[in-house]
């Protein structure tokens, strides 16, 4: 269910989310076993064979097989869970109609355009999804007793999403279950790569875990807070940036090395370009931020998201070296490495210090984690990739940047009420910000107004041929 849908569906029926988040997080451990790391294996492997149609439909193939008995033995786990958990019985009816949304995501071989990069078809679907679940909300939720209808909802799109996925993957190619075909030989690395997922799930939930049972409730609810604004922003910038990996994967397998380093260069730059600035704003307008989404018994909140705003940073950093690095050079065993450094450091110090400083500690930990994956990335990254950063690109950024501070301070003297203050913040700050680029003629800002342009190009001559049309 798209996050967004939360809000509505809270402020409109007042539904009761509680039992339905736990229940789609306890399904989301049986789709991480399903998934066993199969599509991050898949963008770069697929990469290597998708200009021969035989060799990328034999290796779809493959993997579909292998991700179909991974599928198979998940749910056999889930069934099980299902019958000796007592726990879990309360929640069974919304669990296991949302369970199937596990297998429709294995049919669906979404991974597939990923590797043709065909981020429109998915932009799309995704756009007309959103606006059907809106639709269908609307129409079938009435009452907190409709429940069991949101979880058949979500399945139902799931479904839907699905269909519309195998459908178009065809055009690329004709993907099929085979139990002949050497599946096993993708064994190994995606088991890596899964055992890799489930060390970034560890040490990114057992915060609030960790902080439930040692501080309570209220801490969690702070906290939790904290992590849902920090995980809008990483959901963002995570979305601008993973379209970069399969080109990235591409010049590996072709030996490209002159446009590797040029292109990890250029995300290296976007990056700094882009989330230092969102950083620096989420940190000093971090109690606003609060008070406008979830009011003022949560303000001891802002502490914690500017811990996490510092944390955005590093997060990305190790982002751009695991996935745009290690992974489509093969290390796999080293990425596992640096993530399981990252959940022990993170559960250790989740132990001792969340009992003295409660959700702060938790903020810290998570920064403190994400720091030693970077770290462990970077150092298995030598001799991999050359990085080499404009001056003037990192000037305009800290330049850029500290006139944000200044303008936020300023805004701050008018004591203006909450959410107006945010916003001529915001908008302040992104004029002043933008000013900075221009006038140092920022490499990652002139590659957007060039794109724009680009673009406008084309609607332009669109445009004239459609009048064309209509004049003839």
């Amino acid at each position: 269910m798209p996050t967004q849908l939360y809000f509505v569906l809270d402020m409109g029926y007042r539904l009761n989310l509680g039992k339905y988040n736990f229940s789609l997080t306890y399904i989301g451990y049986y789709a991480l076993i399903a998934g066993l790391g199969i599509s991050t294996y898949c963008t770069r492997e697929g990469v290597k064979n998708r200009e021969n149609k035989k060799r990328i439909q034999n290796f779809a193939s493959e993997i579909y097989t292998l991700n179909m008995l991974s599928t198979f033995f998940s749910m056999i786990l889930f069934l099980l869970s299902i019958v000796f958990i007592g726990k879990i019985r309360e929640y069974r009816i919304y669990i296991l109609w949302l369970a199937p949304t596990v297998f429709f995501t294995t049919y669906g071989v979404n991974w597939i355009f990923t590797v043709y990069e065909d981020y429109l078809y998915t932009t799309v679907r995704s756009i007309v999804l959103q606006i059907l679940t809106v639709l269908m909300v609307f129409a079938f939720i009435k009452s907190e007793q409709d429940l069991v209808k949101y979880c058949i909802i979500h399945s139902g799109i799931t479904l839907i999403s699905s269909i519309a996925d195998r459908y178009n993957a065809n055009k690329y190619c004709k993907i099929r279950f085979c139990l002949k075909c050497d599946y096993i030989k993708h064994l190994k690395s995606v088991l890596i790569l899964f055992a890799s997922a489930v060390a970034v799930t560890i040490y990114t939930s057992s915060d609030i875990t960790i902080l439930g049972i040692m501080r309570g409730d209220y801490e969690v609810g702070l906290y939790s807070i904290s992590v849902k604004i920090y995980g809008i922003f990483k959901t963002l910038f995570s979305s601008l940036l993973v379209v970069s990996v399969p080109r990235m994967c591409g010049y590996i397998a072709d030996h490209k090395n002159t446009e590797y380093n040029s292109s990890f260069s250029n995300i290296y730059t976007v990056l700094l370009t882009f989330i230092i600035p969102a950083m620096t704003g989420l940190f000093i307008i971090a109690e606003n931020i609060i008070l406008v989404i979830s009011g003022k018994e949560y303000i001891n909140a802002s502490s914690s998201l500017r811990i996490l705003s510092i944390a955005l940073i590093i997060c990305f950093g190790g982002f751009v070296y695991s996935s745009c690095v290690l992974i489509p050079n093969g290390k796999e065993k080293e990425l596992l490495f640096a993530m399981s450094a990252g959940c022990v450091v993170n559960v250790a110090l989740n132990i001792v210090l969340i009992p003295l400083y409660g959700q702060d500690a938790a903020a810290f930990t998570t920064l403190i984690a994400e720091m030693v994956s970077l770290i462990v990335c970077r150092i298995y990254s030598k001799g991999l990739v050359t990085l080499k950063l404009r001056r003037k690109d990192v000037c305009s950024v800290i330049i850029g940047s500290v006139l944000m501070i200044i303008c936020c301070l300023i805004v701050k003297q008018y004591k203006l009420p909450s959410l107006k203050e945010m916003l001529v913040q915001i908008i302040i700050s992104v004029f002043a910000y933008g000013t900075v680029m221009m006038l140092f003629h920022n490499t990652a800002a002139g590659e957007i107004i060039s794109t724009i342009k680009g673009m406008a190009k084309k609607l332009n001559g669109i445009k004239k041929v459609i009048l064309g049309n209509q004049e003839g």
